[in-house]
């Protein structure tokens, strides 16, 4: 008996030893290729992907926050601020694909309970918060309960982390942006341009809730001693004539007139202009290429709208005006092009 029991002993040792090779082997792997930014990032190329950034740039600013002064919070449209190029701040970008202003709230208040007090807030104001069925919150467990995120080993001892990294050095990326070392986000390039919608009125108007504007005044509330700028972000302007058909932009207007008090800075890139009926300079329609973001931060830095709209400095029946003039103009060019 004492033989089988010294080999099943060693065969439990072997087994041991290379379980642990395994994992040790896929913990450095996910290490050097940090998909989730625990560390600095992809190692290798450089290049990281959207495949969690609700914990990822948590990830990412929790180690330093005291040395972050300003708090950028909105959608995948408000993650693609250059965050870096904000003069004399350090800026904590917190915006991610699809986040809808109720989880905005949920991260405002995680980060004012860890002490954070930004001198400026940045937030985008998103047209898809107001339209149809209200989103839930999709938030990591340890924001909700206030905790500190999973520790790097627990993370980068699993299967799904081992995909994020393959998927990585695969350029499989799950939407068209990516990350550069110093973490800014960019818009992947298409090889052709975007092909438009085209503009056709539903049988049924969706749903607009205004009331919702008042999650964003909350956000805001969120860090009363920091100077607030918002902004609409640029909308493709098949978008944009989408509501004029719709019926709902109106009540668009009046969702950006209600936030924009709240805040000590509004505009709105959202009307059409040259730069939002480009085909080439955007993926989707609602994500474009560096150099339009950087007009836009340069516009909120300086207050001037480059191609977009002030609503501090504007009365709401010229900007109603200008929308509807804009889109007019839109529809009779696309009109004409057609024939």
């Amino acid at each position: 008996m004492g033989r089988p029991r010294r080999a099943m002993k060693l065969y439990l040792a072997l087994l041991a030893a290379a379980a642990a090779v395994i994992a040790g082997a896929c913990l450095g792997f996910n290490m050097l290729i940090d998909p989730l930014w625990y560390f600095r990032g992809n190692q290798l190329t450089g290049i990281n992907y959207a495949f969690n950034e609700r914990l990822a740039k948590m990830n990412r600013i929790l180690p330093d926050l005291k040395d972050y002064d300003c708090l950028m919070l909105g959608s995948s449209t408000t993650a693609l601020l250059p965050e870096r190029q904000v003069p004399g701040h350090r800026c904590a970008n917190i915006s991610f694909s699809g986040g809808v202003v109720a989880e905005l709230l949920l991260y405002a208040k995680y980060l004012r309970a860890r002490g954070m007090r930004p001198k400026l807030l940045i937030v985008g104001v998103d047209g898809f918060d107001f339209d149809g069925a209200e989103q839930k919150p999709d938030v990591p467990d340890f924001i909700e309960d206030g905790s500190d995120p999973p520790a790097f080993w627990r993370t980068y001892l699993s299967l799904d982390a081992f995909d994020f990294s393959i998927r990585t050095l695969r350029r499989d990326y799950p939407n068209h942006r990516w990350f550069g070392p110093d973490f800014r986000s960019h818009v992947l390039r298409r090889r052709f341009p975007h092909k438009p919608p085209e503009l056709a009125a539903p049988q049924t108007p969706p749903e607009f809730h205004l009331e919702r504007a008042a999650a964003y005044i909350a956000l805001r509330a969120m860090f009363p001693q920091a100077r607030a700028w918002a902004f609409a972000a640029p909308t493709w302007a098949w978008f944009v004539a989408q509501r004029k058909v719709d019926g709902t932009l109106a009540g668009y207007l009046d969702a950006l007139g209600r936030v924009s008090p709240a805040f000590d800075e509004f505009l709105d890139f959202s009307i059409p202009s040259p730069v939002t009926e480009s085909r080439a300079d955007t993926d989707d329609g609602l994500h474009f290429i560096d150099p339009v973001q950087e007009q836009v931060l340069a516009s909120l830095i300086s207050g001037k709208p480059a191609f977009g709209l002030d609503w501090h400095a504007t009365p709401r029946p010229q900007i109603e005006a200008a929308y509807n003039a804009a889109i007019n103009r839109f529809l009779a060019e696309q009109k004409a092009a057609a024939k």
